[in-house]
């Protein structure tokens, strides 16, 4: 791309059309060119040429200097032109972001945003644990060294005074990342086993949780309140029971069961 084309390309992100950025341009190279100039110099109708300087005068780009029976044109000087329009952008920007912010979105609107790969999930996963400021919870059977990419997170997270509470399949090793760990000695699951899960939830207001069950890694991002709820209390619920495991010694267990198909699925 060459200097006219690029100059010209940047004008029509300031808000001129191309044409109109051609006729400007034409002008700072020749001022006090008359209409029918323009148009032999840039071969358009001299009636296109007319109505393309009438909208330049308009957005105030140029001025009009009559001479006896024929009008020539001057153009702004371009810096002058580049400063007022970048003023104008910003003042438009501003109003927007404040006008933005006082648009209530409705509780139905709630972000559902599914991802559908292991990278997109750990990147979303990296934003949550930076923005956390009070709590975060984490459920995962994730082993440890594949949270070594997050390392970095959770050393913001200690330095922010974060609370961070971490259910996990191992028995330890995971203090190391400044949180407060538990796991369940009764779990038979493996932390190598190959179909990989986690639930976050930050702050009770963000939340995601992904598997790769069925081979491909799929997650959910949410902002909905209800589910982060269910993600939050499933959380507190597997803590819960390994408490109750450790002081009754996992008697009660066959005593609360209630047969059914999600119990048969998890043990085998």
């Amino acid at each position: 791309m060459d200097s006219r084309d690029l100059i010209i390309s940047k004008l029509e992100k300031l808000g001129l059309s191309s044409k109109e950025g051609e006729v400007y341009l034409q002008l700072v190279k020749a001022p006090y060119s008359n209409g029918s100039q323009i148009a032999k110099k840039l071969g358009y109708p001299r009636t296109s040429v007319y109505s393309i300087l009438s909208k330049l005068q308009g957005k105030g780009c140029i001025l009009s200097v009559p001479e006896g029976e024929v009008t020539s044109y001057v153009a702004i000087n371009p810096q002058d032109l580049i400063f007022r329009l970048k003023r104008e952008i910003d003042d438009a920007t501003n109003v927007l972001g404040e006008e933005f912010k006082k648009i209530d979105i409705e509780s139905n609107e709630k972000q559902f945003l599914n991802i559908n790969s292991y990278e997109g999930i750990t990147e979303r996963i990296h934003q949550l644990l930076k923005s956390a400021e009070k709590e975060v919870y984490i459920n995962t059977n994730f082993n440890l060294d594949e949270f070594g990419k997050f390392k970095e997170d959770f050393k913001l997270l200690k330095r922010k005074g974060v609370r961070v509470i971490f259910f996990s399949f191992q028995n330890k090793g995971y203090e190391s990342l400044g949180a407060e760990h538990y796991s369940r000695s009764s779990l038979k699951e493996d932390a190598s086993n190959k179909t990989k899960r986690i639930l976050l939830v930050v702050d009770m207001k963000l939340a995601i949780m992904a598997s790769n069950y069925g081979g491909e890694f799929y997650g959910t991002f949410s902002e909905n309140k209800l589910l982060i709820n269910l993600i939050a209390e499933h959380i507190h619920n597997d803590i819960y029971l390994m408490k109750l495991e450790e002081n009754y010694k996992g008697d009660f267990w066959e005593d609360i069961k209630l047969n059914t198909m999600q119990e048969i699925e998890n043990q085998e």
